[in-house]
């Protein structure tokens, strides 16, 4: 977690999404990403 920061000039992050910033780093880093039309797909199906 010491690679994602604690908050920035708006204020200080929760911890869940601090996990979520990393898992997207993860995710980017093993080219697990997806265009804007895929995620927009997925979210009209929730």
């Amino acid at each position: 977690m010491s690679l994602i920061p604690e908050g920035d000039e708006e204020g200080v992050f929760t911890e869940c999404f601090r996990v979520s910033l990393l898992r997207s780093l993860l995710d980017a880093n093993e080219k697990k990403t997806h265009t804007v039309e895929e995620v927009k797909r997925q979210l009209e199906m929730q």
